[in-house]
C-alpha cells in the first residue's frame, strides 16, 4: 500500500496540475470537462481503492494473529 503522505502528495499534485490543465483548456469545453472527469476518477481511486500502508500492515498482522 501507499503511505498516507504519498497519497496526500499524489492527490495534491493531481489537483494542482488538473486544475491548471482545466484553466488552460477552458476555451475547449469538452477537453476541460474530460480532464475534470478523469481528475475526479483518479482522486476517488487513490483515496478509496489504493490501500494505505498502515492499514495493509494492520490487516496482515491481524490475519497472522488469527491463524495462531
Amino acid at each position: 500500500g501507499m503511505s498516507r503522505r504519498a497519497k496526500a502528495f499524489a492527490i495534491t499534485m493531481m489537483l494542482v496540475f488538473g486544475t491548471l490543465s482545466i484553466v488552460l483548456t477552458r476555451d475547449r469545453t469538452l477537453i476541460a470537462a474530460a480532464i475534470a472527469v478523469l481528475l475526479v476518477i483518479g482522486f476517488w481511486y487513490i483515496l478509496f481503492r489504493v490501500p494505505t500502508r498502515e492499514r495493509e500492515l494492520e490487516r496482515r498482522r491481524n490475519t497472522e494473529l488469527s491463524r495462531g
